[in-house]
């Protein structure tokens, strides 16, 4: 048991290592695994959870569950310092019959819990709770006692998280500006948890809007950024950059978002921190060289070549002579370059290379 504990502790400054905790927790409770869940007072759900209920939480989210759990609507305004199991805040027959219990718990493996309800100074809801599959019938009171044991551990551990989470995300954006770099930590839609001065000094072109979600005012390259948001929304193993073009606007120079996933032990669990929003300018009178396309734009070394070459004058027709290849291919390359630039035209394309003044419209 004490060895969980300074594992619980660890967990405050290591976010990773909450799903190992939540493992430990499950079994103690026999139950099958467990979910960490952070609601924050504007009802932004982050969570964590075992491999096994992945499933589950993904659904518990993404298909508004969130907002039709009997548990955590019976559990929270009781106030109570402590585990409970279902029997506690539910009859069997609403175990039973209930839809959370039956569309989201028991469709993914569930359906048999035992939970808690942590409340934060910053008016943050913690859950933590255990499940298992319905077929094993419904938790034994007399594992309470251990779960209570931590539960002390696990309030002081998320509430520090919850503390650090916000100074790391400063510490981050920090570290940028040192490095010239405007930037922004964000949560996974796009919220903004901490910015540095450099990004701060730009908000003609990046505004903290309503919600405090971050808005590009150039609204094709907005668009860019939400579907990138939307795209990153996805597991750490396949997660991936996104570069979005932003193009000169009157005395603006052209510059460009890398949106970059915080992975595995960056990320936190508690304030949601899931991107970093990196600015780099583009002020060169000359075409970037490739690997700086590449870091720029995502581009391949195909794609770079292209964008090169079109940049120094030549035709498509020279260019697939010059790199002995056919006309489509360049064209379908070409077609590549544009899409990850966010450009419509070849002109777009070289002016936002040289840094030359590019008029947006909308």
């Amino acid at each position: 048991m004490d060895e969980l504990v300074d594992r619980i502790y660890e967990a405050s400054v290591i976010p990773s290592l909450w799903v190992e905790v939540l493992d430990r927790i499950s079994a103690i409770a026999h139950c099958d695994g467990g979910l960490l869940i952070a609601a924050d007072p504007s009802k932004n759900v982050h969570a964590v959870s075992s491999e096994c209920l992945s499933p589950m939480l993904r659904a518990f989210i993404e298909e508004g569950w969130m907002h039709q759990n009997i548990r955590a609507a019976r559990l929270a305004p009781l106030n109570y310092s402590g585990f409970v199991v279902d029997l506690d805040i539910v009859t069997p027959e609403e175990a039973e019959t209930d839809p959370f219990y039956v569309d989201c718990l028991r469709k993914f493996g569930g359906g048999v819990g035992t939970g808690t309800v942590i409340p934060a100074p910053t008016g943050d809801l913690i859950i933590f709770n255990m499940e298992r599959s319905y077929k094993r019938g419904f938790i034994e009171r007399s594992v309470l006692t251990e779960l209570d044991a931590l539960r002390p551990h696990l309030a002081r551990s998320a509430l520090l998280s919850v503390r650090l989470g916000l100074e790391r995300a400063r510490a981050m954006t920090e570290a940028l500006s040192r490095l010239n770099l405007p930037a922004a930590v964000l949560t996974a839609k796009g919220q903004v948890l901490s910015t540095n001065a450099l990004l701060d000094g730009m908000q003609a072109r990046f505004i903290c809007g309503a919600g405090g979600q971050l808005v590009i005012s150039y609204r094709p390259a907005n668009a860019l950024f939400k579907a990138a948001l939307a795209s990153s929304d996805v597991s750490d193993s396949v997660r991936q950059t996104y570069s979005i073009p932003v193009p000169a606007l009157d005395d603006l120079q052209p510059c460009v978002a890398h949106l970059v996933p915080l992975r595995r032990q960056a990320r936190d669990i508690f304030n949601g921190a899931a991107n970093l929003l990196v600015v780099t300018s583009i002020t060169t009178p000359s075409a970037p060289p490739a690997h700086i396309l590449h870091g720029l734009f995502d581009l391949s070394p195909a794609e770079a070549r292209v964008a090169q070459n079109l940049f120094e004058g030549r035709t498509i027709e020279e260019i697939a002579t010059a790199n002995g290849l056919s006309r489509e291919t360049i064209r379908k390359q070409l077609r590549a370059v544009l899409t990850k630039t966010g450009t419509n035209r070849q002109s777009e394309l070289v002016g936002l290379l040289s840094g030359a003044q590019i008029r947006a419209h909308g």
